[in-house]
């Protein structure tokens, strides 16, 4: 395997013999400086992926589990209107003929499916994104969760995300 790596690395040479030692060398440690930036490139572009996700999820946080007053501290805003997620999960309950199992398709962090464990003997959350899933599954367990919160002036606090009092968890 070595001999077919140095006849790629030296393609074009009558012969690796005829390559001068140091020339060699230099050849291989500009292959692996090569190798050694691409996988460095490629770890930044998944840090990126990975602080964006994150990113994602903090904000999805925020939206579904923060007090209205953290959420929209504008006056004029409908209080109801902030509470998106209790308003969708009542309306659901309202309709349903039984009360015996829901499905919540596209559940981001969680919060609509908790909202429906209020009511519904079993609740089932789906998202195509691993990181919500994840992050719902981390606040039924543990009821609460710190996420990050970029405030007015790119300012960050963190603040935590609380499972509603009166919901049984074990329905989800």
């Amino acid at each position: 395997r070595k001999k077919q790596a140095e006849e790629e690395l030296f393609s074009g040479a009558a012969s690796v013999a005829s390559v001068p030692p140091l020339a060699r060398r230099a050849k291989v440690w500009l292959h692996v400086q090569d190798r050694l930036l691409a996988a460095s490139e490629k770890q930044v572009a998944v840090n990126a992926k990975e602080d964006e996700r994150s990113r994602a999820v903090d904000e999805c946080l925020q939206f579904h589990y923060a007090a209205a007053d953290e959420l929209a501290p504008q006056v004029g805003i409908d209080e109801q209107a902030l509470h998106f997620p209790r308003l969708c999960a009542s309306a659901c309950i309202a309709h349903a003929a039984q009360k015996v199992c829901a499905l919540d398709v596209g559940c981001c962090v969680g919060r609509h499916t908790f909202e429906l464990a209020r009511e519904f003997e079993k609740v089932i959350g789906f998202d195509h994104s691993t990181s919500f899933i994840d992050t719902a599954n981390k606040l039924k367990n543990q009821g609460e969760l710190e996420y990050e919160c970029t405030g007015k002036s790119n300012i960050k606090e963190q603040r935590k995300a609380l499972v509603p009092a009166g919901i049984d968890k074990g329905r989800c």
